[in-house]
């Protein structure tokens, strides 16, 4: 039998951590080419749909090219079987403590194994890096479409507005976590964030799915939700002792899961709304249901729906036309209709910024009761510069400031600075 030949994956992955610039770390990556075993590495870390149910500890730093050149060793010869606990977790024929042994058991090799199963080379290259040195789509990504910034209501008025071509679709936007639910038909049902992490906590979110064989081979996009949004996210964060009983999935698209891997999905809304309808019209559980929607006529129609939505406690409306294809990104297609309150604060201080913001004001720290709050967003350059070279004048007077809610401690969520109130010092 050939001897294998020693890859050198480790020691390319410390060379990527080593630079920041972005047509270097291609050059490097591009020496992977070609080594069978660091491109299976590179795949089963970066792959965004395969996931092991089991993280690390730790992650082992890769101290010295010398320390990555024995790493490259001893990944050779145990790469075969590593690869087969791999696959074994991929599919969940290894879980709980059974999983957790078996890969605590690769000794020098663990530093690669460990990122692999953080999903995170530690080395600042990703999958665009990778795409762009192997060869475009040699990684799948993970994309969703994503609401861009429109129409922002303030006592019951639109202060912010954009282009609307009437009839459209409208959709509660629900106060919770983005969940995309990829039930392969090879692989099984995962559930993940908007970013492509995996929830391991929505359980019986899955079990509602799973018992829907109608939903077999189909990706679901939507909002787990519950009566909160801190409900919804402790679940989601938490490893142990939380689980999604009191949480419900809103489902508000669809396609089957080759489409969302291969963004090639040509069905327009109002298609993927009626496939949608017709694969959950038999479902046996409320957990699981389609979201609710309706054609807004005009601008007074979409502020009587929008005050309705949010009497009924839903944080505003996702605008949609019918015609618009899934985008895979953020894009108009998809536009965000939330209130906003505004309300006059004190300047208690400042901050000073990082990077593009260095040497100039990074947030301003407004009293909002018995709580300091940094607002950090809504100023031009020019106002940035005039407030940190004058904060003296700036201490103690009083900003308007927009916001989408208080907090449970008293804070604001998602400030943004209006304006000078020099009425109201």
């Amino acid at each position: 039998m050939a001897k294998a030949k020693t890859t050198s994956v480790a020691q390319q992955i410390f060379r990527l951590g080593k630079t920041t610039k972005k047509l270097e770390k291609v050059e490097i990556a591009k020496k992977l080419k070609g080594d069978e075993v660091a491109e299976q590495v590179v795949y089963h870390a970066l792959n965004p749909y395969w996931t092991y149910g089991v993280l690390p500890k730790k992650i082992q730093e890769i101290p010295s090219i010398a320390a990555a050149k024995k790493l490259d060793t001893a990944l050779t010869k145990k790469w075969p079987k590593i690869r087969e606990v791999l696959n074994s977790l991929i599919n969940r024929d290894l879980t709980g403590t059974a999983a957790r042994e078996s890969v605590e058991s690769f000794g020098p090799a663990a530093p690669i194994v460990e990122r692999i199963l953080a999903k995170d080379l530690r080395c600042g290259a990703h999958v665009s890096t990778f795409n762009e040195a192997m060869g475009r789509n040699w990684l799948p990504t993970f994309d969703v479409a994503l609401a861009d910034e429109g129409i922002v209501i303030i006592g019951g008025k639109i202060v912010q507005n954009v282009d609307i071509d009437y009839p459209i679709w409208a959709e509660p936007k629900y106060d919770g976590i983005r969940t995309i639910a990829v039930n392969a038909s090879n692989e099984g049902l995962k559930l993940f964030s908007r970013k492509g992490k995996e929830f391991e906590n929505f359980k019986h979110t899955a079990q509602a799915i799973l018992a829907n064989d109608a939903l077999q081979g189909m990706m679901l996009d939507g909002e787990v939700f519950g009566a909160t949004f801190d409900a919804a996210t402790t679940v989601a964060h938490t490893k142990k002792g939380k689980d999604d009983k009191a949480l419900m999935y809103r489902v508000w698209d669809c396609m089957l899961v080759d489409e969302f891997r291969e963004r090639r999905c040509e069905r327009p809304l109002w298609e993927r709304q009626k496939m949608l309808g017709e694969l959950l019209q038999n479902a046996t559980s409320s957990k699981v249901m389609q979201a609710p929607g309706c054609l807004i006529q005009n601008e007074d129609h979409l502020l009587q729906v929008f005050a309705n939505l949010r009497a009924e406690g839903y944080e505003g409306v996702i605008l949609k036309p019918l015609d618009s294809m899934y985008s895979y990104k953020r894009s108009k297609d998809w536009i965000k209709v939330k209130e906003m309150f505004a309300d006059e604060f004190m300047v208690t201080g400042f901050h000073v910024g990082k990077g593009k913001y260095a040497k100039t004001l990074g947030a301003l720290v407004i009293r909002v009761g018995k709580v300091n709050v940094e607002v950090g967003s809504g100023f031009t350059d020019a106002q940035r510069k005039d407030i940190w070279k004058n904060r003296k004048k700036y201490l103690g007077t009083m900003v308007e400031v927009k916001y989408q809610e208080k907090t449970k401690d008293g804070s604001l969520r998602f400030p943004t600075f209006l304006r000078w109130r020099p009425d109201k010092d």
